[in-house]
């Protein structure tokens, strides 16, 4: 009976530690997959940053309106229209912590303006 006994009481031990092992495995596969997620999150941030700056350095040396707000000479209104928004949610000072985001979003306004007035 005795030898029973261990045998039993060797067979829960072994279940209870392949139990502890599968959920150690679980954990470390569950935090590699967040570190990874993060990672990913952190590298598309400094890539919108990065696009961000660029955006913010093409308009403040752009020489023409056009050239600010990236379209061809002679653009549709909507066509204007269109890029003024798409620049302006990705360079308003409220949305933006760039540096320059300001000038450049003042500076984008105006070349808008500037376009705008031509189809009236």
């Amino acid at each position: 009976m005795l030898e029973e006994e261990k045998r039993q009481r060797a067979q829960k031990l072994a279940k209870g530690f392949a139990s502890a092992v599968k959920a150690a495995e679980e954990f470390h596969a569950t935090r590699k997959a967040q570190e990874q997620a993060m990672e990913e999150e952190e590298r598309l941030d400094r890539e919108a940053k990065m696009h961000e700056e660029e955006s913010i350095s093409r308009v403040l040396v752009a020489e023409t309106d056009y050239e600010v707000l990236d379209v061809k000479v002679g653009a549709t209104q909507e066509e204007v229209r269109a890029a003024y928004r798409r620049l302006a949610r990705e360079l308003h000072p409220d949305k933006s912590t760039a540096r320059r985001a300001k000038d450049a979003f003042q500076r984008l306004t105006k070349a808008y303006q500037s376009l705008s007035s031509t189809f009236r």
